[in-house]
């Protein structure tokens, strides 16, 4: 009786000690696939570590008139939505990209002061309470941009400019200092 309980045992050793050297491979393999992950988001890290965050640029539609005075508090009551149309009665019409959207968040801090989420916070509350109405949210950039163009009363902030930009007004920019009604923020 002695005889199985001790080849009983040592078939189960064997079976656990088989076991192990099976898994010896895919614990490296496991290692291996962690190094190569740490080592990729390092080199991601300094990759993007590197390029400097996008600077936005504020458009609006070129049937706007800007109103005199118009400043950094403007732009946040436009954004904020307080201020709902331009002096001659055109409604505003804000166009935004997507809170994850790394010009959107440059923007917001930037020129709204503020955190994506703080701004939706605020749509949100506008949107419920019925006293405003939300931004239209486009994907890209060149959407953004095309949206404005079309748009008449259109607000929204892009980082760099498409071909042709005779169709919007650049606002609060310093590569358009010179220009017609630009407002440095």
């Amino acid at each position: 009786m002695g005889g199985v309980f001790f080849q009983t045992k040592a078939f189960i050793a064997g079976i656990c000690s088989a076991k192990k050297a099976a898994r010896a491979p895919a614990k490296q393999a496991i290692a291996h696939r962690a190094a190569l992950l740490i080592l990729l988001a390092c080199s991601c890290s300094l990759a993007t570590a590197n390029t400097p965050d996008p600077e936005p640029q504020i458009i609006i539609n070129t049937k706007v008139t800007l109103p005199a005075g118009f400043s950094n508090s403007a732009l946040r009551s436009i954004f904020f939505g307080r201020m709902q149309t331009w002096p001659d009665g055109t409604p505003i019409t804000v166009f935004v990209l997507p809170d994850t959207h790394p010009l959107h968040l440059r923007f917001c801090t930037l020129y709204l002061k503020t955190f994506p989420y703080v701004l939706k916070r605020q749509w949100n509350h506008l949107t419920f309470t019925g006293s405003g109405v939300r931004p239209i949210e486009v994907g890209t950039t060149y959407n953004l941009y095309e949206r404005v163009r079309a748009t008449p009363g259109a607000i929204g902030y892009i980082n760099r400019l498409p071909g042709n930009t005779s169709d919007v007004k650049f606002v609060g920019s310093e590569s358009t200092s010179g220009t017609e009604r630009t407002i440095r923020f």
